[in-house]
Formats: structure tokens, C-alpha cells, sequence
């Protein structure tokens, strides 16, 4: 089985172009939808879910996070956990800037022992982004117009959807681009922040 990064290191959060991927299918008969994503991006979605999930003070965001994820979650908590928090996630997406490159972020640390609430955090369909927008992002061109169909959520955000009972298809024609693919469906959920027990 594949081994999620290291919590902790330096590592850029998402590397759109790794190929091995990691995919399932997300609440089989619920939503039936099959859901792939990079390794990388996987492991910096579990990372931030468990950390909103579980922190209970800035103090353990700071040990327990690599420092993009810490400096992203800091960044939000300029916001004031408002509606901008839709506006910043829309320019990072944009490409307008890069949480490495915010600046003097050490100087808006918050106290280690300031309380951290992560539930506020959340943002559905928006922060953390969901695994199927991101697809939107990375996977093939091709394999998006052939097996799944581009939907949109209550806030406007566009997502991909394939159903799960593709999902053989998909893993073939993405094996013959030269991808390595792993099924985990437990990863696969671990990467949502509903409040899930890690």
C-alpha cells in the first residue's frame, strides 16, 4: 500500500501532476460517486481535516502541521471566519497568490494557546476544497469528457461527477496514460472534513 507524506515536512500540499493516485468510491449507496485524487493531495486534505477535526488550541495547529498548512490555516484566520473566506479561497484558486508567498505571516501567529475552533473553518463546497472539484483540476481532459459529467453545487462551484459503476473503465484508461492507481475507500473519505473520527 502507499504511504501518505510525513506530517510536518516542507513538502509543497499538492502536486497535481503526481501520478499515483488514490481512489474509491465516496458513501457507497449514498452518493455512489467514484472520487481519485494524488497521493499528495490526498495526505494534505486528511492533514487539514484531521487538524480542523481535532486542534484544540493554535498551539497544536503549529506542532502538528506542515508549515503551508499552518500558514494557510492562519491566513483564514485573518478572515474572521466571514464570507471571505469564499473570496480568498476563489483567488488561491485564480492563482492570485500562493500561501508560501503571503508574507510576515509569522507575525500574525496567533498565541499557541489562543483556542482554536476548526469548525469554523469549514466553508461546504469551498473550504477544504471537495475532492471532486479538484478533479476538475488535474485529471485528464479527456477521461473527464468521456466518463464523468461537470455539475454544480448549491454555492455555484463546479465539481465532477462519475459514477461509481464506471470505475473500472476509468482505472483502465488512466492505467494506459502511464498512472498508478490504489483503491482506499477509507482514504478516499478520510479526505472530507465531516467531522469523521481519525
Amino acid at each position: 500500500m502507499q504511504q501518505l507524506p510525513e506530517q510536518g515536512d516542507n513538502t509543497e500540499p499538492y502536486n497535481l501532476e503526481d501520478k499515483d493516485l488514490v481512489y474509491g468510491v465516496y458513501y457507497p449507496g449514498v452518493f455512489d460517486r467514484l472520487v481519485m485524487m494524488p497521493l499528495s493531495v490526498v495526505s494534505h486534505l486528511i492533514e487539514m481535516c484531521q487538524i480542523i477535526n481535532t486542534a484544540g488550541t493554535w498551539g497544536e495547529v503549529r506542532e502538528r502541521a506542515k508549515p503551508s498548512v499552518y500558514a494557510e490555516l492562519v491566513s483564514l484566520k485573518e478572515t474572521d471566519y466571514d464570507s471571505s473566506i469564499i473570496r480568498l479561497w476563489k483567488r488561491r484558486q485564480a492563482g492570485e497568490f500562493r500561501i508560501d508567498e503571503l508574507g510576515n505571516v509569522e507575525e500574525k501567529n496567533p498565541p499557541d494557546e489562543e483556542p482554536f475552533d476548526g469548525s469554523r473553518l469549514i466553508d461546504p463546497g469551498f473550504y477544504p476544497p471537495p475532492p471532486e472539484h479538484l478533479m476538475l483540476k488535474w485529471l485528464p481532459e479527456d477521461i473527464q469528457n468521456r466518463f464523468g459529467e461537470v455539475q454544480y453545487d448549491n454555492y455555484g462551484a463546479s465539481w465532477l461527477h462519475i459514477e461509481a459503476d464506471r470505475t473500472d473503465e476509468v482505472v483502465a484508461a488512466l492505467q494506459c496514460l502511464g498512472y498508478t492507481l490504489e483503491r482506499n475507500d477509507t482514504l478516499i473519505h478520510k479526505a472530507y472534513c465531516d467531522g469523521e473520527e481519525f
